[in-house]
């Protein structure tokens, strides 16, 4: 411990997180300890909430313990190897501490094996939740520095994303669409509340809030964005079984992470921050449906009075393409940002024909759209 562990030339990153670990480590007492030592690392990182330079580290174990919550660093990783041989994985912790003069550096906390790659990580209530091959598992950190699986889950086939919120997990498999999960903490057991029915190739997943309304967002391989939803009011949902697709999207470029981040109004909503392969930046605002509906009808409206690029119409490439055969009815609850985006270029006079057209003023279509602008600050 207290020594960055390197990589195996062949061992490959799957898994980041950055999540706040609780464990049961005991108090640590003034005794003669090298500083420079790994060992006066690992007390400075771990036994000394206050955040003293590793000078001050000069501590040792007693037998008094506590609960102790870190913000640490959680890093899996897989490694291949013959078709003859399984995967195998690792889950790494690490803590960043900062030295006497200021420099900050990784210290290794604790290593542990699996017999499967970890290829999602997650924090969850005080412990640590991983994707292990098709199963989840839930961690605990305990007073030996060394992470104990407390719960499991088994998945489809191969989890490729995952994203927390309360106790509530939103999971992206390969090859058989999302999963939502709840973690029970008083029984300390994982259950599986409903599923996506779809076949799609996922690349991640998230949760879209707004206010007390919460939805479920997943990517594919075919560079599609849907929408779904937990109702088990609804019959088609089978009692909740059967998670309700709700939107439809072809972004055009396949999204491989989602980040939730919160907007500066009330009821706290949030906003998801997307990257693609394709090296592009894009964010998912939720909003009103009385102003969705504006924007839907403002969409439309442009679509069919501006000339568009190479006479290619945008509903057209933004219909969604699904991976099966299967029939999907079309469900348009996300608008075309870039498309509408370009209403403040246009001239003042097409604005007011275009504002006529949908029954309001170009005034309060910009009124939104600079709303939306200030909301979309992140950073």
């Amino acid at each position: 411990p207290g020594t960055v562990t390197p990589l195996d030339p062949v061992e490959h990153v799957l898994g980041l997180c950055v999540a706040p670990i609780r464990s049961d480590y005991t108090h640590y007492a003034s005794r003669s300890a090298d500083p420079s030592s790994a060992a006066a690392a690992v007390a400075s990182a771990v036994g000394n909430p206050s955040g003293a330079p590793l000078a001050a580290a000069n501590a040792a174990y007693d037998d008094e313990t506590m609960l102790t919550t870190r913000t640490l660093v959680a890093l899996g990783t897989g490694t291949p190897s013959s078709e003859d041989s399984t995967v195998r994985g690792r889950i790494m912790l690490y803590d960043i501490v900062t030295g006497p003069s200021g420099e900050a550096r990784l210290v290794e906390l604790s290593q542990t094996e699996s017999k499967a790659p970890v290829s999602a990580l997650e924090g969850l209530d005080g412990m640590l939740l991983a994707a292990v091959g098709q199963k989840l598992i839930v961690y605990r950190w305990d007073r030996n520095r060394e992470l104990v699986g407390s719960a499991f889950l088994d998945t489809q086939f191969y989890v490729v994303g995952l994203q927390v919120l309360h106790n509530l997990i939103a999971v992206a498999d390969v090859y058989h669409s999302m999963h939502f999960v709840v973690w029970r903490p008083d029984q300390r057991i994982l259950t599986l509340l409903s599923q996506d029915d779809d076949a799609s190739t996922l690349y991640t997943c998230a949760f879209l809030v707004r206010g007390k309304t919460l939805g479920l967002v997943a990517t594919d391989h075919a560079a599609n964005m849907r929408t779904l939803s937990f109702d088990p009011t609804i019959a088609e949902s089978q009692g909740g079984e059967r998670l309700l697709e709700t939107g439809q999207l072809h972004v055009g470029a396949r999204i491989t992470r989602l980040l939730r981040v919160r907007m500066p109004e009330e009821p706290p909503s949030y906003a998801l921050l997307f990257g693609t392969l394709e090296g592009g930046l894009g964010y998912l605002l939720p909003v009103p449906e009385g102003v969705f509906r504006q924007l839907s009808m403002l969409e439309e409206a442009m679509a069919a009075n501006l000339p568009q690029l190479g006479g290619l119409h945008p509903s057209e490439f933004r219909r969604f393409c699904p991976l099966d055969r299967r029939l999907h009815t079309p469900k348009r609850t996300i608008a075309d940002g870039s498309l509408i985006w370009r209403f403040p270029l246009l001239e003042p006079q097409l604005q007011t024909r275009l504002a006529r057209r949908i029954g309001t003023t170009a005034s309060k279509i910009l009124e939104i759209l600079t709303r939306f602008d200030e909301q979309s600050r992140l950073f």
